[in-house]
């Protein structure tokens, strides 16, 4: 009796490490499908992580804006990393350079594209904000979707960003007056609504990154803040008030760090660990 149970413990030990072998060789993350229950659990193996947009994730020759957040998540992950974001791309510009279309190419099924576009699309139309006229973002509506359109096409998952509070860019508010940022706050606010509606689309192959909160949180609040007991600080001659923001457009490589944990979130809220 005692032979057989011995022999039992032994197999099961050697099953329980083939399981732990298998699952940190091929590092992936799952999802529950509550819409489709008969389905069951969905499973999605990733492996890269890819970025799109402008240089708050990616392009950095400083290396003071890095590693960005997208690369603090592959890291964590096991995945491998492509940089496509590209400084100071706009909507359009991206589309003409076809960098969309080379992640489609070359990347399908089991890649994560992190991606953030915009933002120079707000500080181009800066002036037809501050008088309320926010039609641009209908051309950035339609240059979105045609993005997502490719990326989806090929099988490939999105995790998009949406933008900061646009008035609380400090490119902006050293150009105009306190009495006009509220315009900018609008304006984000209603590029945030038209995202989720763009996102809605696509079902589960694209999840929206609310940056949005998790920036205003980092600038607004102290304790976002914080590690061990400590807030995060600089030089002035780096950020004046804290170190989330390097310049006057760009995350420090801290406030990218910072800015990952957040985006961790929302990636493991539709793709959780088992």
């Amino acid at each position: 009796m005692h032979k057989v149970s011995s022999r039992f413990a032994k197999k099961y030990c050697f099953c329980l490490l083939a399981v732990l072998l298998f699952s940190t060789s091929s590092p992936f993350v799952q999802a529950q499908n509550e819409n489709s229950p008969e389905e069951g659990n969905r499973t999605f193996q990733y492996h890269t992580i890819a970025s799109l947009g402008d240089s708050t994730l990616g392009s950095d020759p400083s290396g003071y804006r890095g590693p960005f957040a997208s690369v603090h998540a592959a890291n964590l992950m096991g995945l491998d990393y492509y940089e496509g974001a590209v400084g100071g791309d706009r909507s359009w510009t991206l589309i003409d350079a076809g960098r969309h279309t080379t992640i489609a190419e070359n990347y399908g099924n089991g890649t994560l594209v992190t991606m953030m576009v915009g933002a120079w699309d707000f500080i181009d139309s800066d002036v037809e904000i501050i008088t309320g006229d926010y039609s641009f973002i209908d051309e950035l509506d339609e240059n979105i979707t045609i993005i997502l359109d490719t990326l989806v096409a090929s099988e490939i998952d999105v995790l998009v960003w949406n933008l900061p509070n646009m008035s609380f860019l400090p490119f902006l508010t050293q150009i105009f007056p306190t009495e006009l940022h509220h315009y900018f706050t609008e304006a984000s606010n209603e590029w945030a609504i038209r995202l989720n509606q763009i996102v809605e689309r696509y079902g589960d192959d694209v999840q929206i990154f609310d940056l949005m909160t998790a920036s205003d949180d980092l600038l607004q609040n102290k304790s976002a803040r914080m590690i061990l007991g400590n807030e995060v600080t600089s030089p002035p001659m780096v950020c004046a008030k804290n170190c989330i923001m390097v310049d006057s457009l760009h995350p420090t490589s801290v406030g990218q760090g910072m800015i990952a944990n957040y985006m961790m979130e929302a990636i493991n809220e539709k793709f959780p660990p088992p």
